[in-house]
């Protein structure tokens, strides 16, 4: 039984040994594929704040996304199915007061150079949040209008929310 047990002591630390020098090895060749280079193309919503839902359906006929439902709301599936567009209507004559791109990814890289093109296409600085959310915010004067602009990273998808104060 000795007999046994050691020789399961020196199977677990051998397996103990390969992982720490394997998770350790500094290797530059261990990272993901993609994961250091940005996959996104950066996406620009209808910013025709006030509108109704026909004038951004009719602004979206030219855009590569199909209209996938909705009233109120209303989803936009890019073709390639990397980002989806939703708007978001007031009924009372208020119209298109919000706009999310959602997309796919959980790639660094792609989240940073929302953040960067962002402030740019915008002319705003972007600021953290706080350390336990994973968010930017900032506002920026699109169209006309004073709009509040989120960056945030979820684990599968980074969203890009525009909306117009109330």
């Amino acid at each position: 039984m000795k007999k046994y047990i050691n020789i399961l002591m020196v199977a677990m630390l051998a397996m103990v040994t390969m992982c720490v020098f394997s998770a350790c090895g500094g290797d530059d060749g261990d990272d993901l594929p993609g994961e250091n280079e940005v996959t996104i193309q950066y996406v620009e919503p209808c910013f025709n704040w006030g509108a109704t839902a026909e004038e951004v359906k009719d602004w979206m006929t030219s855009k590569p996304y199909k209209y996938m439902a909705g009233e109120k709301i209303m989803y936009y599936e890019s073709n390639d199915g990397k980002s989806v567009i939703t708007y978001m209507f007031d009924g009372t004559a208020k119209g298109l007061y919000f706009s999310l791109v959602s997309y796919a990814t959980s790639n660094s890289r792609d989240y940073s150079s929302l953040i960067s093109q962002t402030e740019k296409r915008y002319d705003t600085k972007m600021t953290k949040m706080d350390d336990q959310y994973e968010a930017y915010t900032g506002y920026a004067t699109i169209n006309g209008r004073t709009v509040g602009i989120m960056i945030q990273r979820n684990p599968t998808s980074v969203d890009v929310l525009f909306q117009i104060p109330e």
